[in-house]
């Protein structure tokens, strides 16, 4: 059965880089500078090796039209092809880049490497692409006057780029292979969730899931972990429905999903022991039904407001609802587990009615 998570811990530490090549991104011209290799020392290879690390997760996405896409074919042919063949499909697919982001992007290198991942016990070749622009560095060098009065000469190193992650302005991540669920994990540095139109043309893809449905799924996954959590590792008196309810909250005070600052925001308790085993269940829970490593814009309005409503319901069939304006014990009630088949709930209250 393909896999509907993105790269767990383990599968990206099990990253190889197979081929590595790029090619230079001028703006102001039509097609790229090719290259024919480059040269890697065991530092540098490192270093890319890192890069493409800092980019296994984005939105997921589906090509479009599987069967008839180049990009697919020069992907393919990437994946199983041999060094000459991998260089002469990079061309293609560097070139198609340049094309679909005229007019919009900014001077560069276009990198385009065969990369393997270990899932599952089976060795993955997936296909990286990574857009790093241009930055402007200074190097100095210093100078001796006849007084002995020290100055710095400055000078501008062209064509270069910076050992940081926020120097990758594109990225994706793409499987052919049909071993997970998506076709590709793509992402931009401007934003935090889909790509842009011109950049999802290039890659002939589609998002596989709404940020409505992923912001749904993310609430209700947050829930059915909370009902199955070990009781040793929930704060005494707080129910599954507070999960739920922060989790909402987060998709109200939070412009896009982000796996880890989500996990924090639901899982809160002031014991730390407890609260690192339960974010971090929950964190391999979020990586079972493919939301880990996802970003998406989130959308509060998709939750049903019934889901925003704390319920429980005892063994003599009694419910007790509260508002989701916070958990069960700021909105007055107390659920202790004394034993085995023995519960006291205790509502503390200003006033008592008796509606309709």
């Amino acid at each position: 059965m393909a896999k509907e998570s993105a790269l767990s811990q383990e599968e990206k530490q099990s990253l190889k880089l197979n081929n590595f090549i790029f090619h230079i991104i001028i703006a102001k011209n039509d097609t790229p500078e090719y290259l024919d290799a480059v040269q890697l020392d065991a530092s540098q290879e490192t270093f890319f090796r890192d890069r493409i690390l800092d980019t296994c997760e984005g939105t997921q996405y589906s090509f479009k039209d599987k069967e008839n896409s180049n990009f697919v074919e020069n992907c393919k042919n990437i994946v199983s092809g041999d060094e000459e063949g991998f260089i002469k499909e990079s061309r293609k697919i560097a070139s198609d880049f340049c094309k679909q982001h005229k007019g919009t992007m900014s001077d560069g290198v276009f990198i385009i490497s065969k990369i393997s991942i270990v899932s599952s016990g089976k060795t993955i070749p997936l296909v990286a692409l990574l857009k790093v622009d241009h930055s402007k560095v200074y190097q100095y060098k210093q100078k001796k006057d006849e007084k002995g009065h020290i100055e710095a000469i400055i000078t501008e190193i062209k064509n270069s780029f910076v050992e940081h992650k926020s120097a990758v302005q594109k990225w994706a991540i793409i499987d052919s292979s049909e071993h997970f669920l998506w076709d590709i994990l793509a992402k931009e540095r401007s934003s935090s969730s889909e790509v842009a139109d011109y950049f999802e043309k290039f890659l002939e893809a589609s998002p596989r899931e709404t940020p409505s449905k992923l912001t749904q799924k993310s609430v209700s996954t947050v829930f059915q972990w909370a009902r199955n959590l070990d009781k040793d590792l929930i704060p005494e008196g707080a129910t599954p429905p507070d999960y739920r309810h922060r989790a909402i909250q987060y998709m109200h005070t939070h412009d896009d999903f982000e796996t880890e600052s989500f996990v924090k925001a639901v899982v809160a308790d002031q014991d730390k022991t407890r609260r690192a085993k339960a974010r971090k269940l929950l964190e391999e829970e979020l990586v079972k039904v493919g939301i880990s490593g996802q970003t998406f814009e989130t959308k509060p309005g998709s939750v049903p407001f019934s889901k925003n409503k704390g319920t429980i319901k005892t063994a003599e069939n009694v419910t007790i609802q509260w508002p989701g304006k916070g958990d069960a014990q700021e909105s007055g009630i107390l659920v202790e587990e004394l034993g085995k088949n023995d519960f006291v709930v205790t509502i503390k209250t200003t006033n008592v009615t008796y509606p309709d």
